[in-house]
C-alpha cells in the first residue's frame, strides 16, 4: 500500500513537471519577461540571446510533442 502512494506521488509530480516544461503559454510569458529585463537593462543582448535559445528549443520540443501525440492518436 505505501509503494502504491509513493508511485502516485512520483507520477503526479513528474505529469506536472513535464506539464510546465511543455506548457507553450509558460515559455512565451518568460520570452516577454526576458525581453522586458533586456528592455529595462537588467541582463544583456548576450544573455538575452541565450535565454532566447532555450525558449526556442523548448518551444521545438513542445511541438514535436504534439505532433507525435497526433500520430500515436490516429
Amino acid at each position: 500500500m505505501l509503494l502504491g502512494g509513493l508511485m502516485f506521488i512520483a507520477e503526479e509530480i513528474k505529469r506536472q513537471a513535464e506539464a510546465e516544461l511543455y506548457s507553450e503559454d509558460g515559455v512565451l510569458l518568460e520570452m516577454k519577461e526576458s525581453y522586458a529585463l533586456l528592455e529595462s537593462g537588467a541582463i544583456g543582448e548576450e544573455e538575452f540571446a541565450r535565454r532566447e535559445q532555450a525558449f526556442l528549443g523548448r518551444l521545438q520540443a513542445i511541438e514535436a510533442r504534439r505532433q507525435d501525440a497526433g500520430m500515436r492518436a490516429r
